[in-house]
């Protein structure tokens, strides 16, 4: 044993009418009975008697322990002695126990980890790309809760961040009527994006019509887009002609 529990209160009754001589002896058999967990060997206590009164250790060992043949045994610390092994041998399963357990867990990883997947070795570590790593486009109301084809449909139907936050340099520089580009993207129902506002500026220069006239054009009749090669937009005019009007000149004034 490495250490025991030292009981205030039983030392007391047990050295009660001792000398302090006695009390040192007796505490040094105690320490070696439990430290070699054998009984007091004739050896040691010779020994023991070379640094102490003999007539002490004697009366120590009469009071407390037990003759044996060569040997002096107590019952007490007998008993404390197969305690403490029983106590170790149960921690020494259930450690035995515990690596086993561990040693089988490591064994299926590994089992897992080897097994055939018919796979490129790189590409086991990717995450798959058809589905979101996150769903935080919608707020989720409070005893709500979305299936997962719930959730990819709603990211499906969320606009693009581009095509809600495009507006084109015309409308922001005020070239383009504010009524009439609400009443074109009103009919258009959906914003306007990059690429196809590219095209609706080359279109209307095509058709020798400023954008804010296209935009009006469109506003007017209902039109989601203008082309150049409708019949009903197509303007003959001069050189001259497209001057006065962009410069806003009838020819009244004239």
């Amino acid at each position: 044993m490495n250490y025991y529990i030292h009981n205030i209160g039983d030392y007391a009754i047990e050295t009660k009418f001792m000398t302090f001589e006695e009390k040192g002896i007796f505490v040094d058999m105690v320490d070696q009975y439990l430290a070699t967990g054998k009984p007091l060997a004739s050896d040691w206590l010779a020994n023991l008697k070379r640094v102490a009164s003999e007539e002490t250790v004697n009366a120590v060992l009469s009071a407390h322990f037990v003759q044996d043949g060569d040997i002096w045994r107590s019952a007490k610390l007998d008993e404390l002695i197969a305690s403490y092994d029983k106590r170790a041998q149960k921690n020494r399963e259930n450690a035995r126990r515990g690596r086993s357990k561990a040693n089988a867990i490591n064994d299926l990883l590994d089992a897992d980890e080897n097994k055939a997947t018919g796979m490129p070795v790189a590409s086991e570590s990717l995450p798959s790309r058809s589905k979101p790593l996150t769903i935080n486009h919608k707020p989720l109301i409070e005893g709500e809760r979305q299936t997962p084809n719930q959730q990819q449909a709603a990211c499906r139907r969320t606009p693009s961040p581009l095509k809600r936050s495009f507006i084109p340099k015309e409308v922001q520089d005020g070239s383009v009527d504010p009524q009439a580009w609400e009443d074109f993207i009103r009919v258009r129902g959906k914003p306007v994006s990059v690429s196809f506002w590219n095209g609706f500026r080359a279109q209307a220069a095509l058709a020798h019509l400023t954008v804010p006239e296209a935009v009006k054009i469109c506003a007017e009749r209902g039109w989601k887009r203008i082309d150049a090669n409708w019949e009903s937009i197509q303007k003959q005019e001069s050189t001259e002609e497209r001057l006065k009007r962009l410069m806003g000149v009838s020819d009244a004034e004239q």
